[in-house]
């Protein structure tokens, strides 16, 4: 079913001319807990991803690109709405985005797209009401039991592949569609097939031994025992998620859906692995837990004169995506309850590396108070916020104290310089505190219902 490509040109706010295109299948790919720094074009020495580094050639690949919280609500929340946490106020896994944000989906079914979300686990059941705009929503059937004994619903990349390609084939996607799809298998639990944990595990002896130095000497793992075997089972599951993303992406070829069609691949958060000392994420919004891929695949880009390159002299987030998307159609977040954040990435798409574009200032992510049984004084209960450029990245604490780092010369964050670069300190910490009294509205949101609680607990989220 192939139809024309619908395109314009346009005058952006730099007076360069750019590119606007109406795609008629656009494809949200969020992968839960992918750590960017472990893609081979992240510069990871492991081969964890052949078809993702090949789709990134032919892409625009943002490279600092950062999600708003290392938690997976949250950050979905942000990606949906192109709100900050402190405005949609989903903070933390278990609560409900409110009715009254306008979402992606919302938007693009209000627009004539069948909207369809294909979603593997963690906190993106329907009672976390990021289900909304969506026609059809699955969620796990399956249950099985994580590390720590629990019964946690979830299911491997193969059978979300499966689901998706089935309502592909029942021809609801034969008109305009927004195909979302999540993939949870880098996250806990880590059980890769056998054949993927061969794939990236390093031969015994001198490979094994360099890709050790280099997870202690370039990703800064300072655990006292630092488990590789454990980092190797993560880069499994990405191996293989990467291949049943190749798999669904190489179906819509065979049902002539391979035209006009956008694919946005990010992920929500990442991964500690060891590094700062912590194995997992929510806990910290350290770089490596919300340092994500981002990437904007057009199926067309030749006719569209989209060259395929890297993008690192741009800062990107997760609000970018929606207003992206949205800009690309001609359209915006119309209705949004409050100021959308993000700032469209078309003009970083459609122009040359040189173009004299307006590029975002600062990135900004958040932690709010998330451990209730710590005592008040615990150096990582409280709020925290996290504000970087290109050069310099500062860490505001409610309770603790702050920290600034030289992320251009020291990126994994390692030489606290809070005393010794003061007015990079100031000028970060007044930026910090204005954008938190600006969005700040201390409202709560609401609790999902106790068996999903009883989910998240399952998955180390609440206690």
């Amino acid at each position: 079913m192939a139809t024309a490509i619908s395109s314009a040109l346009a005058f952006g706010a730099c007076g360069a001319p750019e590119m606007r295109v109406e795609p008629e299948r656009i494809v949200l790919v969020t992968i839960d807990t992918l750590r960017a720094d472990h893609l081979p074009f992240f510069g990871y020495p492991i081969d964890t991803a052949p078809f993702l580094t090949s789709l990134a050639d032919r892409s625009i690949n943002f490279t600092k690109a950062f999600s708003h919280s290392a938690t997976t609500g949250p950050s979905h929340s942000s990606l949906f709405t192109s709100l900050y946490p402190l405005q949609h106020r989903v903070q933390n896994n278990g609560q409900r985005l409110d009715d009254g944000f306008v979402t992606l989906s919302e938007a693009l079914a209000d627009r004539g797209f069948e909207t369809a979300a294909f979603v593997s686990g963690g906190a993106l059941f329907g009672d976390s009401n990021i289900a909304q705009g969506f026609a059809t929503y699955e969620t796990p059937r399956m249950t099985t039991r994580n590390d720590n004994g629990n019964l946690i619903r979830y299911q491997s990349a193969n059978r979300t592949t499966d689901a998706a390609i089935r309502w592909l084939q029942t021809g609801a996607a034969d008109g305009k569609f927004f195909l979302w799809v999540h993939y949870f298998d880098p996250h806990n639990p880590l059980r890769p097939p056998q054949q993927h944990l061969d794939q990236v595990t390093p031969a015994p002896g001198e490979a094994t031994t360099r890709h050790r130095a280099f997870l202690t000497d370039e990703q800064e793992i300072v655990a006292a025992r630092p488990r590789f075997e454990l980092i190797e089972r993560y880069d499994a599951e990405i191996r293989f998620m990467d291949e049943h993303l190749g798999r669904l992406y190489e179906a819509f070829a065979p049902l002539g859906l391979d035209s006009n069609t956008l694919w946005v691949i990010t992920a929500d958060h990442g991964q500690g692995l060891g590094t700062h000392k912590w194995w997992g994420h929510h806990r910290y919004i350290y770089n490596e837990q919300i340092r994500v891929p981002l990437i904007f695949h057009f199926s067309d880009a030749d006719a569209l004169g989209v060259e395929p390159r890297t993008v690192d002299d741009a800062l990107a987030e997760h609000v970018d995506v929606p207003v992206t998307i949205m800009d690309l159609l001609g359209g915006t977040l119309d209705g949004q309850r409050g100021q959308v954040q993000g700032r469209s990435l078309t003009p970083l798409i459609f122009a040359g590396a040189e173009a004299d574009v307006d590029r975002r200032a600062y990135a900004f992510s958040e932690r709010r108070r998330i451990f209730q049984d710590f005592s008040d004084d615990h150096p990582e209960a409280g709020e925290r916020y996290a504000l970087q450029d290109f050069q310099h990245k500062y860490l505001w604490s409610s309770l603790g104290a702050d920290e600034l780092y030289d992320i251009a010369a020291d990126p994994y964050e390692t030489r606290n310089l809070i005393d010794v670069a003061p007015q990079a300190r100031v000028r970060m910490k007044q930026t910090i505190e204005r954008i938190v009294a600006a969005l700040d509205s201390n409202e709560e949101a609401e609790i999902v219902d106790e068996a999903t609680l009883e989910q998240l607990r399952s998955l180390g989220y609440v206690r």
